[in-house]
């Protein structure tokens, strides 16, 4: 990604960026909506579409990406990550020739027609910004935590725990909205290697300023709700 911080909204089952006021989506997650086995793949039309004139102005965004070459063995690879506007993805969409494209068209018209008409707008995150789970980011969260769990080859639970840890909250979605960003960018960082995992000797250092002090004394995630493994 950016440097810039994206501004996502969750919007039926997508997740938008609305960062410079015009909304995209990600192209690997319109890959998987189209039911391709690998969604990245969906990037090679979208380059041939470009390399074809019919796509122009593409949004595009670095991205560290973790590939297997075989189990337990994997590297890092720099590759560029395309955020499509409305009629970039239908474009690509036709040209994808799924068996289940007309009903993804349909889909991607109706929600980029609720974020223009207002109806879920990204919301203003004040200081004391309402929980994640009280948020249009509660589904894009645990879908990224199960994605870092899957990444990594650990529990969700078990991700979900080291968060739990970093900001000093009982639940993911104690976290406030205020710290999406840093919540996006810790996962990202796990699911690709960028940061090492946390263990049971060393849990992650809490963010300053993060740490509810209405929570307790929590047990490090590894260790279930009686303390024991």
């Amino acid at each position: 990604m950016s440097a810039a911080i994206a501004k996502l909204i969750a919007v039926d089952g997508w997740t938008l960026d609305v960062t410079d006021d015009e909304p995209t989506i990600l192209d690997v997650e319109l890959g998987s909506k189209l039911g391709l086995n690998r969604p990245r793949d969906i990037r090679k039309l979208v380059e041939r579409l470009v390399r074809d004139g019919k796509l122009n102005d593409i949004r595009i965004r670095a991205a560290v990406a973790r590939i297997e070459l075989r189990p337990g063995v994997h590297r890092e690879q720099v590759v560029n990550e395309y955020w499509l506007t409305e009629k970039q993805a239908l474009k690509v969409i036709a040209k994808s020739e799924t068996t289940i494209a007309d009903s993804i068209l349909d889909e991607v018209i109706e929600v980029f027609t609720a974020v223009r008409r207002g109806r879920l707008a990204p919301p203003y995150l004040p200081p004391n910004s309402p929980d994640l789970g009280d948020s249009l980011y509660r589904e894009d969260i645990k879908a990224r935590c199960v994605d870092c769990a899957r990444r990594t080859e650990q529990s969700t639970y078990r991700v979900q725990g080291w968060l739990r840890a970093l900001f000093g909250v009982s639940s993911v979605y104690r976290i406030v909205c205020s710290y999406y960003a840093d919540v996006c960018r810790r996962l990202d960082a796990w699911a690709s290697g960028r940061e090492s995992l946390p263990s049971r000797a060393r849990r992650p250092k809490a963010i300053a300023g993060a740490v509810d002090p209405r929570q307790g004394v929590l047990p490090f995630p590894d260790k279930g709700p009686e303390g024991h493994q």
